[in-house]
């Protein structure tokens, strides 16, 4: 049985509020969502959190499992397995079988798919508070990141597509905002409620935003926990930039199970800086040396997504945080080693795979020549043979107009340059010559 635990136990709930089956789903043909009969997207502002786990997806994808098939929308953790990357189907299977075995899953499931969810609770939920962020990745775009509005009027314009449809960003008191606002789907008091009645069967809950730390709801929610006396039971997990730690959230992750924090880093100095505008790699620091002491059961790891603009620089990436020598933070070969890493699959244009055959190869020498400790030289070399087959895999150097044209716009716009902060991966062969 091709088996992940996800679509039994598991919620996982968009920036915008809609339900999807989880976020790798998100390169299927659908992009995981959820969908009623009459085909809208279930969405946790509005609609029944527990009927939308026997939505047609859920059940298709649970009897493909049971049928040892891959479903259309895993397409993106099948990719990764073929190319041996260990994607989140195997980590979530090593983490879950436990609680929730294959063989318990295919007796508790209808030949269609159905569960019955008062028999296999949620324990495990995927909350993307919206879009309040207070960066603007290169990767990324308005869906994720509100900083991103006006840097999208200027690229393409003042519309973009979400899930629920055409959004239109708009000018209030000056700042700019979008048209009925989905994004703030997490201020819906009936969710809180559903999420509060739900603590006596939580076990994990995943933060993410924008950037989850500016969000104020999930501190209440984080306390009725403590007050319900479940935190000592409960891991709570981030995706945060770490350019903001609240006083707030540190006294009050001390009292749960574990904390896990997974640190939105792309590069060392002036290529994080670059690729995600406008951190600053001093205080990304400063925050890092407060997390690796800071009291309580954490568990850190830098979170690190390899992309076109930083998989030359990857080999000096892993010197840096060896060089650090952190107490905490993917220090053991037990707690992910070094960074974990996660490739960039779109846009397509910053793929990896984007550059010239030529350019390919002296990254591919590059990882190659590179030397580590003892200690830390295994695990380097696997990760970077992954991405090195990774990066070959396919050719997407077609995309390289789209590449540059979003590049040299996006460096007026900020007043930034390619060729000054990441001089080495311009001067690749072939790479600025595609121009």
């Amino acid at each position: 049985m091709l088996y992940c635990p996800l679509p039994w136990i598991f919620q996982a709930i968009r920036n915008n509020g809609d339900l999807r089956v989880c976020c790798q789903a998100n390169q299927g043909p659908d992009r995981g969502l959820l969908r009623k009969p009459d085909n809208t997207i279930y969405n946790a502002a509005v609609d029944d959190l527990v009927e939308a786990r026997n939505a047609q997806k859920m059940k298709d994808i649970r009897v493909a499992m049971i049928n040892d098939k891959w479903h259309p929308d895993c397409v993106r953790c099948q990719k990764e397995e073929e190319s041996g990357i260990r994607s989140r189907f195997t980590y979530e299977e090593e983490a879950w079988n436990h609680h929730f075995p294959a063989l318990r899953a295919k007796l508790m499931t209808e030949p269609d798919g159905t569960i019955n969810p008062s028999e296999i609770p949620v324990v495990y939920y995927d909350l993307r508070f919206g879009n309040v962020c207070n960066l603007k990745c290169r990767s990324c775009g308005p869906t994720d990141s509100d900083a991103w509005y006006g840097d999208q009027v200027k690229l393409w314009g003042p519309t973009y597509d979400d899930t629920a449809g055409l959004m239109n960003i708009i000018k209030v008191d000056g700042k700019y905002t979008v048209e009925n606002d989905i994004y703030k789907w997490y201020e819906n008091k009936s969710f809180w409620k559903h999420m509060q009645n739900e603590i006596p069967n939580i076990q994990y809950v995943h933060m993410v935003g924008g950037e989850p730390l500016l969000i104020k709801q999930q501190f209440a929610f984080l306390r009725k926990c403590i007050e319900a006396g479940r935190s000592k039971d409960i891991t709570i997990e981030h995706n945060s930039n770490i350019t903001y730690l609240p006083k707030m959230a540190l006294d009050l992750w001390k009292n749960f199970k574990e904390i896990r924090i997974g640190a939105s880093i792309d590069g060392v100095g002036e290529v994080n800086n670059y690729i995600r505008y406008p951190s600053k790699w001093s205080t990304i620091v400063r925050n890092l040396k407060k997390l690796d002491s800071a009291e309580g059961n954490f568990k850190v790891w830098i979170a690190f997504t390899v992309q076109v603009l930083n998989i030359l620089s990857l080999p000096d990436f892993f010197q840096w945080k060896i060089d650090q020598q952190f107490k905490r933070i993917n220090t053991t070969a037990a707690w992910k080693p070094i960074a974990t890493l996660h490739p960039l699959h779109s846009p397509h244009f910053l793929n990896a795979k984007v550059l010239p055959l030529e350019a390919k190869i002296q990254v591919a020498d590059k990882f190659s020549a590179a030397k580590f400790d003892e200690e830390y030289e295994p695990y380097a070399r696997k990760l970077l043979d992954q991405y090195c087959s990774f990066m070959f895999q396919e050719d997407y150097s077609y995309l390289l107009p789209k590449f540059w044209k979003y590049t040299n716009k996006l460096d007026v716009i900020r007043n930034q340059s390619l060729k000054e902060s990441i001089p080495d991966l311009y001067n690749l062969d072939g790479f600025a010559d595609s121009k």
